[in-house]
């Protein structure tokens, strides 16, 4: 569970980076 919840923040910040990577791009 505890392995599975950490998967889950590493994939969720990677999208985070992602989408501010995306609107720098933008802005």
């Amino acid at each position: 569970m505890v392995a599975a919840c950490r998967a889950n923040l590493a994939e969720a910040e990677a999208q985070a980076a992602l989408a501010r990577g995306r609107l720098q791009g933008l802005g």
